[in-house]
């Protein structure tokens, strides 16, 4: 749906340098573009866990990611992260937030809405019942290689970065993905050079309308 126009959390992204390049000639053609090029180690598959956790928080509503969020965060500034190895799992849940009169409410409430994120996970995957999650995975953002259902995801090399919650408070994770910028002059001339490696408006996209805007345009 992304490729096509329709707004999603996600950032669409490209595993080819020499297509981000092409997109980066779009636009008014005497303006300057600009791209980058992401650093990392880690490329989540479409089955991941992780994924599918992050993806998940699009069932609750801003004030259920609020309250997921500050649980979040008091579980990790707790006695709890290093007991539970950093990590928030059904014990934890059951036999601490429901149980310890220390807890506060709001704690209280943020691991109910935590537990509803879970139920949302396993609608898609069931094996979430027994899970064992990462506490800051959730405030962290990943790139994604998802599962390649069309032409022009296959042809644009199509990859995502998802963010976990309210990712504008915790942009630490984009830093450290070392992302490196390059800006774009003489966008025709890169254009022309890009054609010459089979880069263009008709292998990009792949379409009969766009094969044929490119046709026309030569």
């Amino acid at each position: 749906m992304q490729h096509y126009g329709y707004p999603t959390r996600l950032l669409d992204l490209t595993g080819n340098p020499l297509v981000a390049l092409y997109f980066a000639c779009g636009g008014n053609i005497e303006d300057n573009g600009r791209f980058y090029i992401i650093k990392t180690d880690e490329i989540l598959n479409y089955d991941s866990d992780r994924a599918l956790l992050l993806s998940s928080l699009s069932h609750l509503n801003k004030s259920q990611q609020e309250s997921v969020y500050n649980f979040l965060c008091d579980f990790i500034e707790s006695k709890y992260y290093e007991v539970y190895n950093k990590r928030i799992n059904s014990d934890f849940v059951h036999k601490e937030v429901k149980v310890d009169s220390d807890i506060r409410k709001s704690d209280k409430d943020g691991g109910f809405q935590f537990e509803r994120l879970i139920g949302e996970a396993m609608r898609e995957r069931s094996a979430f019942l027994n899970y064992n999650t990462v506490a800051t995975d959730l405030l962290s953002s990943f790139i994604v290689r998802p599962l390649i259902q069309n032409e022009r995801q296959k042809k644009q090399d199509g990859l995502f970065l998802i963010h976990g919650l309210f990712g504008e408070r915790h942009i630490n994770d984009l830093k450290k993905m070392d992302a490196v910028c390059f800006d774009v002059e003489n966008k025709k001339n890169i254009l022309k050079e890009l054609d010459l490696l089979g880069i263009n408006q008709a292998s990009i996209f792949g379409d009969l309308e766009n094969r044929v805007k490119y046709l026309d345009s030569n």
